[in-house]
């Protein structure tokens, strides 16, 4: 069963699916996180893929925060504390199997098509011999990611926040509405001030409105007390004035 599952979910899943989610890690993302520590902020970001099934998502992720705040001009080589930032990707799912499949990071090369020829080089190894065909992810990203068990339908969810990203998609279709509004309701509770929720393309929660704003393609950030205002084309907040007091 492990081997068909290996089978099946390597050659379904790619990296880099639904390219405009990583890149707006890339750009958009390490762009506001550059502005805050900038001000003092701390040079940390963290991101959690509640639903990684065999490990694609989490590995872009990791990859695509690599690449936004690696500098144009550096050497080919990956560097993975770019200019001392710390980066943290939480990936979880509910079967064993596919975490196990995750965390040997070997896949087919069908899987990285969406991924320059340069990038494959910074940060895969190219399979040889009986291994032709496959790559394994570098120790130095895989580094970044750290797996969990988690049932996100159980009580207690054994990871800690807060987050700048959730990664959640494709995975509301399996269940129904007023598990999906708990389910995202209590993901928004670990999310930093402004943190963002990404859904999969197809998923549409309007009802989720009242707590957070659109930020994007299923792209939502949490909302703040107070009303929303934006800057440019990215998506800024800030809290409403208090009235002044009368004299």
């Amino acid at each position: 069963m492990s081997e068909i599952i290996h089978s099946v979910g390597v050659t379904t899943s790619s990296f880099f699916q639904d390219m405009q989610h990583f890149t707006f890690l890339s750009e958009t993302l390490v762009s506001d996180l550059k502005a805050g520590a900038s001000l003092g902020r701390t040079r940390q970001v963290r991101l959690w893929s509640a639903a990684c099934s065999t490990g694609e998502e989490a590995y872009s992720i990791a990859i695509s925060l690599l690449e936004g705040f690696r500098d144009a001009s550096s050497s080919d080589e990956a560097i993975y504390q770019p200019d001392g930032w710390q980066i943290e990707v939480i990936a979880s799912d509910v079967d064993p199997a596919m975490l196990a499949i995750a965390e040997e990071r070997i896949y087919n090369q069908d899987a990285l098509a969406a991924i320059p020829e340069e990038g494959k080089k910074r940060y895969f190894l190219r399979g040889r011999g009986e291994m032709t065909g496959r790559a394994r992810v570098k120790k130095g990203v895989a580094d970044l990611v750290h797996f969990h068990r988690i049932d996100l339908e159980a009580r207690v969810w054994p990871v800690e926040g807060p987050f700048d990203v959730i990664f959640f998609r494709n995975m509301l279709t399996d269940f129904e509405q007023a598990t999906q509004e708990l389910l995202l309701r209590r993901m928004l509770r670990y999310l930093s001030p402004h943190g963002y929720l990404i859904l999969g393309h197809a998923e549409s929660v309007s009802w989720l409105r009242d707590a957070v704003l659109p930020a994007g393609k299923t792209i939502y950030q949490l909302r703040p007390h107070g009303t929303a205002k934006y800057a440019g084309s990215e998506r800024r907040t800030q809290r409403r004035r208090q009235p002044k007091p009368e004299s």
